[in-house]
């Protein structure tokens, strides 16, 4: 063969191969479309409970498919609602054999674990067993745990043998017991709390009435709670009698048992209800909470929850004297919860006083044994502002544009830009370009999967794929027109990243969505639309119904007084009360009554300032405070509530400008 036959072989090879390729690849298209309009027809059966048509149209999804795992799962789902238990059971058994990675196989497990339960408990015990083993940290590991205490249960008929018998039954209310520390809400919790009563072969436990107490407590049954906390240790459960005191309103005993139990408290005190405790406690002492304070400082010494209570009496001991106070708390727990908090406190206050060289050595320290808590942005931003002061110009840009890179959604990333590039305006942007909320993932953990059951709007199988996912929760939520839901949910998901995405990230959008934007473009008269739309999601979460403890109603939050006194610009004629729940009357009247107060300060940042604590407040401490510009006169505002306020919106202008900008 010359080489000219030989190339026209090669050439012929390689076009067949692509050919083959070609055809495998027009071929798999074909198949996934077909099967995507298959899929969606079946599903329309599915939801208008056509079943039986339903089960057939999932049938035809072809096997090449990525949607067959799903089209199976509906398929067992029509064969349960036509209560074909073994049709079921055939389709679950497919779904383990032949599509592992699915992502449902811990519920599949546990549906045919429970479907045995009801033809052979015994049976089913190796199910269950198996189910803790492979899926510990699973809701369905915990609600085996209750099915293996009644199989337990049912072992226990015709055992004669008494030290048996013990066994046997400690056994099972150890099954019980374990549910419900893990569930103590759910649904098998009353009926596990009855079982743990029955097999007691006397009287129960401190650490059972504990364990029944705090159910009875998640199920909002705080009397009989009560009944069961009186019986248990004192020094294990003041936290817990102290919250379930809280719901009965009983402000006497909330004090009684706090100063008592805080005496006797156990080391091994779970931490985080102590702190709750703590907070219910001066809750109850409003009115004197200095003096509560001090009488908890006597009484903790110590004792668990002494640097709370230290950290808590420095947040409210005047300001000339509280580095004093931050310090002593340093030192005396310099690896405790609260320290870098106290150590961010000493540090600002040495700038305040002027102290930069030794102010800077501190925020050093703070990094150095802090590498990333809550207050590591706002020393960041702050050691370039001591740099700039020194006139360490460099030094402090750095600073910031760490602030910036680390931090990028914070109050102090917002601060660090308006310094690195040297922007006098708070507000440097009043346009956003509009991006809608899409599925929070390009690419879902399930490969293409969730994204194709998204768009073809099978959410309730997406919600069970992702039940652990906050962002597609969010997604969902924001589906169901729930955005108040949506925007919470995504907030926390975001702040528990530790690294942030890129801001063209699909997941910023449904933490700083543009509900109502179009309504701030139309009111927004001489403000700036961002700022409002700002205080819109910090003030109500785009809940149009919203109401305060205080009654401020609607997206913006507004007192009716203060709307009845705008409206008159209007001639609005109606009840207030009646319009404020109006997504467009309540922007209006809110964006009028934020333009007056703007009108006073002639600037965003006291005006947000005045929005939540009133003019009359930011008058006061602009008169009364010692600060050098808006960044040193807002750390020092003595009501952090409102201290707050203003960078969370400033915050979200931030956010919303970064994203949509």
């Amino acid at each position: 063969m010359n080489i000219k036959q030989k190339i026209i072989l090669i050439t012929i090879i390689i076009l067949s191969v692509l050919g083959i390729i070609i055809v495998n690849v027009w071929n798999s298209a074909r198949y996934e479309s077909d099967s995507i309009s298959r899929y969606a027809l079946a599903l329309e059966s599915y939801k208008s409970k056509d079943y039986k048509k339903a089960y057939s149209e999932f049938g035809h999804v072809s096997a090449k498919s990525t949607l067959k795992s799903a089209a199976i799962y509906r398929q067992a789902k029509c064969a349960e609602f036509m209560h074909n238990d073994k049709l079921a059971i055939k389709n679950y058994k497919k779904l383990l054999r032949n599509y592992s990675q699915f992502g449902l196989n811990s519920k599949i497990e546990y549906l045919l674990a429970q479907n045995m339960y009801s033809k052979s408990p015994q049976k089913s015990k190796k199910l269950f067993a198996r189910i803790i083993k492979r899926y510990p940290d699973s809701d369905y590991a915990v609600a085996s745990k209750y099915y293996l205490g009644l199989i337990q249960i049912i072992e226990l008929k015709g055992v004669q043998n008494k030290t048996k018998l013990i066994v046997y039954s400690q056994k099972a209310s150890d099954y019980f017991k374990e549910y419900l520390k893990n569930a103590p809400s759910g649904r098998f919790a009353l009926s596990s709390i009855n079982k743990i009563i029955e097999l007691a072969p006397s009287k129960l436990s401190n650490d059972e009435c504990l364990i029944i107490a705090r159910a009875y407590h998640a199920l909002g049954e705080y009397d009989l709670a009560r009944q069961y906390f009186d019986k248990t240790d004192l020094a294990q459960s003041w936290c817990d009698i102290v919250k379930n005191y809280s719901k009965l309103r009983n402000n006497l005993k909330i004090k009684e048992i706090t100063e008592k139990g805080i005496v006797k408290s156990s080391s091994n005190i779970n931490l985080k209800d102590l702190y709750v405790a703590v907070d219910l406690y001066l809750n109850a002492n409003s009115n004197n909470k200095q003096t509560a304070l001090t009488k908890l400082s006597s009484l903790v010494k110590e004792k668990p929850g002494e640097d709370y209570v230290m950290y808590l009496k420095c947040k409210n001991t005047p300001s000339n004297v509280r580095d004093i106070c931050y310090s002593e708390l340093y030192y005396k727990f310099p690896n405790g919860q609260f320290s870098a908090d106290a150590l961010s406190n000493v540090f600002f206050m040495n700038i305040i006083n002027g102290k930069y060289n030794y102010a800077k050595k501190l925020g050093e320290v703070h990094l150095s044994n802090f590498s990333d808590v809550n207050s590591t942005p706002f020393v960041l931003f702050w050691l370039g502002k001591t740099e700039a002061y020194l006139k360490n110009y460099e030094s402090a840009n750095n600073y910031y544009k760490k602030v910036i890179e680390k931090y990028p959604d914070s109050y102090y990333a917002y601060r660090a830009y308006l310094h690195l590039y040297k922007i006098k305006k708070n507000l440097f942007a009043k346009k956003l370009v509009y991006k809608p909320v899409v599925f929070p993932y390009e690419k879902s953990k399930q490969g293409n999967l969730v994204l194709k059951l998204a768009l073809l709007k099978d959410y309730a199988l997406v919600d069970e794929l992702c039940k652990n996912d906050k962002f597609v929760q969010s997604w969902l939520a924001y589906q169901n027109e729930s955005y108040t839901e949506s925007v919470i949910l995504a907030r926390d998901a975001m702040t528990e990243l530790k690294h942030k995405p890129a801001k063209d990230d699909f997941r910023w959008r449904l933490v700083y969505p543009m509900h109502y934007y179009n309504d701030v473009l139309d009111f927004a008269l001489n403000n700036n639309p961002i700022i409002l739309l700002s205080i819109i999601k910090e003030e109500s979460h785009f809940n149009p119904k919203a109401t305060s403890i205080v009654g401020a109603m609607g997206l913006m939050q507004l007192m009716p007084q203060t709307a009845n006194e705008v409206k008159q610009i209007y001639d609005i004629n109606e009840n207030i009360a009646n319009l404020l729940y109006n997504p467009r009357v309540n922007i209006q009247l809110g964006s009028t009554y934020y333009s007056k107060i703007r009108s006073l300060f002639n600037n965003d940042f006291y005006a947000v300032l005045a929005y939540n604590g009133g003019a009359a407040s930011v008058n006061n401490w602009r008169n009364s405070l010692n600060y050098s510009d808006e960044d040193t006169f807002l750390e020092q505002i003595p009501y952090t509530e409102t201290q707050n306020y203003l960078k969370k919106v400033l915050k979200s202008y931030w956010n919303y400008v970064r994203i949509y900008e």
